[in-house]
C-alpha cells in the first residue's frame, strides 16, 4: 500500500511536470516569434527585453523547486551535467583572472547565458509529453507563425522585422531568432505527425517556405536534412515508405528552385555560390583564429581571445569553439558526449525501436544539433540541452518498452 500509495504520488508530480514543460515549450519558441513580431511592428512596447532571458530564468527557478525530475541516472545527463559544470568553472577561473581583457564581465555573462539556457532546454525536453490535442495546439502556432513570415516579407526579400522596427530595432530579434523558433516548433510537429503522411508532408512544405522567406540559411539547410533523415530512417524496408521519401525529396528540390526564380535577390540565392556570402566568409575568419589559438595552446585553448577582434559576438561558429574556450578537454566532453548519443541512437533502430514519437523527436534533434554544432553553432548552443533531455525521456520510455 505504502509502495502504491508513493506510486501515485511521484505520477501526480511527473504529469505535473510534463505540463508545466509543455508550457515552457510554447513560452520559449512560439511566444518568443510573437512578441518580437508585436515589438517590432509597435503593438506592444519591448517591457520584457530581450525575452528569452526572463522567461528561461523564470523557468529555471520552477524546476529548481520541483520535488521531482530534476536529476537523472542516465550516462548523457551526467555527462552533459558535468560539460556544464566544467563551463562555469572555466568561465568563473578566466573572471577571477580578468580574461580576456576588457571583455572578462561580458563573457562570463555569455558562459552563464549559455549555461542557463542549455538547462532550461534540458529539462524541458526531458520532461515534455504531448496528448493529441497539445499536437494541434503547436500545429495552431506554426500556421499563425507561418502566416505572419509569408505576409510581412520585406524589400530586401526575407522576413526581417527588425529592420523595419524603427526606435525599438535593438529589442527586436533578428532573423536567427525567428528561425530558431521556427525549428524547434517544426520539428517537435514533424516527430508528433510523423505517422499522418499527408499532414507532415504539408508542414515539412509549409515549414521549409517559412524559413526560406525567414532568410536564415542554416536553420533551412540543416531543417531539410533533419526531416529526410528521419524519413530515411522511418521508411526501413518498406518500398512504400522509400516512394514516399523520394517523392518528398523531388518536391524540395522543385520547391527550392520554385522559391529562387521566386526572389533572386534574396540573400538564401547565396547558397548556391557561398563565396560571395559575406557571413559565411566571416565564420570561416573565425574558425581560422579558432584553429590559431587551438595551436597556440592545444591543452588550455585561449578563453576568449577573439573578443580581440570583434567582441563577444565573434565566436568559432563551429565545435571550435569549445576547444578554444574550454580547452581540449571541453571539446572532448562534447565530443563523446554526441558519440554517445548516436551510438544510442543507432542502437534503438537496430533494436527496432524507432516508431515512436519519443525516438522521432530525439532523432530529428539530434540530427540538427549535430550538424549546427560542428559547422554553425557554438558549444553554447541551447538546441544541445534540449537533445540531451529529448534522449533521456527516450531512454526512460525505451525501458518500459523493453519490458512490453
Amino acid at each position: 500500500m505504502h509502495k502504491n500509495g508513493w506510486a501515485i504520488v511521484m505520477n501526480f508530480f511527473r504529469t505535473l511536470g510534463s505540463r508545466f514543460s509543455l508550457f515552457g515549450f510554447v513560452l520559449l519558441f512560439p511566444m518568443f516569434f510573437f512578441y518580437h513580431f508585436l515589438v517590432g511592428v509597435g503593438v506592444v512596447p519591448p517591457f520584457l527585453g530581450g525575452y528569452f532571458g526572463v522567461m528561461a530564468l523564470l523557468l529555471m527557478v520552477v524546476y529548481f523547486i520541483r520535488p521531482s525530475g530534476f536529476f537523472s541516472r542516465k550516462f548523457s545527463a551526467w555527462v552533459f551535467i558535468g560539460i556544464l559544470v566544467w563551463v562555469v568553472w572555466v568561465a568563473l577561473m578566466n573572471y577571477a583572472a580578468d580574461l580576456p581583457r576588457g571583455y572578462s564581465l561580458e563573457m562570463l555573462a555569455w558562459s552563464f547565458q549559455g549555461v542557463l539556457f542549455n538547462l532550461v532546454c534540458y529539462f524541458i525536453g526531458k520532461n515534455i509529453e504531448f496528448s493529441a490535442a497539445d499536437a494541434k495546439l503547436i500545429l495552431i502556432f506554426f500556421v499563425l507563425m507561418f502566416f505572419v513570415v509569408v505576409f510581412n516579407v520585406g524589400d530586401s526579400g526575407i522576413f526581417y522585422i527588425k529592420q523595419t522596427a524603427g526606435d525599438v530595432a535593438g529589442s527586436v530579434a533578428t532573423y536567427q531568432g525567428f528561425a530558431r523558433s521556427l525549428v524547434f516548433v517544426l520539428l517537435m510537429l514533424v516527430s508528433l505527425l510523423l505517422d499522418k503522411k499527408n499532414l507532415m508532408l504539408a508542414i515539412f512544405l509549409c515549414g521549409s517556405v517559412a524559413l526560406f522567406l525567414n532568410g536564415a540559411r542554416t536553420e533551412f539547410v540543416l531543417f531539410v536534412i533533419s526531416v529526410v533523415s528521419l524519413l530515411i530512417v522511418k521508411s526501413g524496408s518498406s518500398v512504400k515508405s522509400m516512394l514516399y521519401f523520394l517523392l518528398v525529396f523531388f518536391l524540395v528540390l522543385i520547391g527550392g528552385y520554385f522559391l529562387l526564380s521566386l526572389a533572386p535577390e534574396s540573400r538564401m540565392m547565396q547558397l548556391l555560390n557561398l563565396s560571395s556570402s559575406s557571413s559565411y566568409l566571416a565564420r570561416v575568419a573565425l574558425n581560422e583564429f579558432a584553429l590559431i589559438t587551438i595551436a597556440n595552446s592545444p591543452v588550455w585553448g585561449g578563453y576568449g581571445e577573439y573578443t580581440s577582434i570583434g567582441g563577444v559576438g565573434s565566436y568559432p561558429h563551429s565545435l571550435l569553439s569549445a576547444w578554444a574556450n574550454l580547452g581540449v578537454l571541453g571539446f572532448l566532453g562534447y565530443v563523446f558526449l554526441f558519440a554517445f548519443l548516436w551510438i544510442q541512437a543507432g542502437f534503438a533502430i537496430m533494436r527496432n525501436l524507432y516508431t515512436n514519437e519519443s525516438f522521432y523527436s530525439f532523432f530529428v534533434f539530434l540530427v540538427f544539433s549535430t550538424l549546427a554544432v560542428i559547422f554553425s553553432k557554438p558549444y553554447s548552443y541551447m538546441m544541445v540541452g534540449f537533445v540531451v533531455g529529448l534522449n533521456v525521456r527516450f531512454a526512460n520510455k525505451y525501458k518500459i518498452m523493453i519490458r512490453e
